[in-house]
């Protein structure tokens, strides 16, 4: 027979389905799950003073905090609407607290004891998952004062898009570790895309000097077969190799100018992170001078520190203003052979200033002879929002290859570009 909930002069007060206590722990749960504005349908308009004592009855223990914490984070889904304006729903429940319960509830906690409640209510699998949205998908930075969680978080590139942008928030005491976090990522994804460059770099075959370098393009079969007919069996009439030969890269030119102009609006920081690290391998290529520029209304030169990217990620001030024209200006300055010069604009071309000056430079680059490519995004996903008018002029008037692309795609056209020689 199930377990009564409710005693026996408590169940006029209570809808009849609260007598039964794996019903009643089926819809508590669900509860939880669908938030506060469930309530109606679901459990009948009871308040969470109510839901609390019931939870209690089947073994539910703090009921109210497991709901209080839950909807700390993910009542940021809601909007509520209130006489035609659109308000976020932990402002907008004083206008309805009567209806949903005490305005107070989870807009009372700070993320301090927030993080204490969870870890105290939830298990460690669960907890992992409340934090990791919490950074990743509500952008709740306080979390990063969490020494021991900054510890914890596995890093990725969606931490370090957090620490990044909040890092003028982080007490100095963990800066230091935002950097090692910062550089464990950075190491992950240089190693990833060095090997793609690697795969693009396609300057003249030089036969007479091998290169470690295992790339299929590269690959000198006639030295492979020399190197291994020792190893022929005449009976099976079989090659057997042992050693496998790639053919080194001459390239043409040896004093090509790349010049990487990156802005530092807030919905370019996965381009900023991975044009930061393409710098710094363009940098290492001897046959490559490479100028790293960040923009925003201000113009940074960011080229002595490409070594070190960590550094140049924590130069970056994400947000503010734009103004390219400006920024173009300045890469304008920097070239001093035109014909050997590759512009890399990274931008989502809103402009903040004329949008006609813009496009004036960049007809005066064309006219001088330096190839240009204007991308939206630089990054693996490739699914940037941008100004497509700008960007087309561009394209239309100024002869500017507009389009998004991944890092090797970018060191595919570099070096395609350096070894046609213009």
């Amino acid at each position: 027979m199930e377990q009564k909930v409710v005693k026996q002069e408590e169940r006029s007060s209570y809808p009849e389905w609260t007598q039964n206590s794996t019903y009643t722990e089926y819809l508590l749960r669900w509860r939880l799950i669908l938030g506060k504005f469930s309530n109606d349908e679901l459990l009948e308009k009871m308040d969470l003073k109510d839901l609390t004592l019931l939870g209690k009855n089947i073994g539910m223990e703090r009921f109210d905090d497991l709901e209080k914490s839950l909807s700390f984070l993910y009542d940021r889904e809601y909007k509520f609407e209130e006489e035609y304006n659109i308000v976020e729903q932990w402002d907008a429940m004083r206008f309805s607290s009567s209806k949903y319960g005490s305005s107070t509830g989870h807009a009372a906690l700070t993320v301090p004891k927030w993080l204490s409640n969870i870890k105290e209510l939830f298990p460690e699998a669960a907890t992992k998952t409340l934090e990791d949205d919490a950074i990743k998908k509500y952008g709740l930075h306080e979390i990063l004062t969490d020494e021991d969680l900054l510890d914890k978080i596995e890093p990725d590139l969606d931490l370090v898009k957090v620490l990044l942008t909040f890092k003028r928030q982080m007490k100095p005491s963990l800066l230091e570790k935002a950097k090692r976090i910062i550089k464990t990522v950075v190491d992950q994804l240089e190693k990833k895309i060095l090997n793609e460059v690697n795969s693009a770099i396609t300057g003249v075959k030089n036969r007479f000097q091998s290169s470690p370098l295992r790339v299929a393009k590269n690959f000198d079969i006639n030295k492979t077969v020399r190197r291994n007919l020792k190893n022929y069996d005449p009976h099976k009439k079989r090659l057997m190799i042992d050693s496998v030969y790639f053919c080194s890269r001459i390239f043409k030119q040896k004093d090509w100018h790349v010049i990487i102009c990156i802005d530092q609006s807030g919905s370019m920081t996965d381009s900023i992170i991975h044009s930061a690290i393409m710098g710094g391998i363009f940098a290492s290529i001897k046959s490559l001078k490479t100028n790293l520029i960040l923009f925003d209304t201000q113009v940074v030169d960011l080229s002595e520190h490409m070594s070190n990217i960590v550094e140049v990620l924590f130069s970056v001030q994400l947000g503010g203003g734009t103004n390219i024209a400006r920024a173009m200006k300045y890469c304008q300055s920097l070239i001093t052979n035109p014909l050997k010069t590759v512009f890399v604009l990274i931008t989502d071309f809103y402009e903040g200033g004329s949008p006609q000056k813009m496009i004036n430079i960049a007809n005066q680059l064309k006219e001088t002879g330096v190839t240009q490519i204007g991308l939206a995004a630089l990054d693996y996903k490739c699914t940037p929002s941008y100004d497509k008018e700008v960007a087309t002029r561009l394209s239309e008037e100024a002869g500017m290859e507009i389009g998004v692309k991944t890092p090797k795609e970018l060191a595919e056209f570099v070096f395609k570009v350096i070894n046609c020689g213009r």
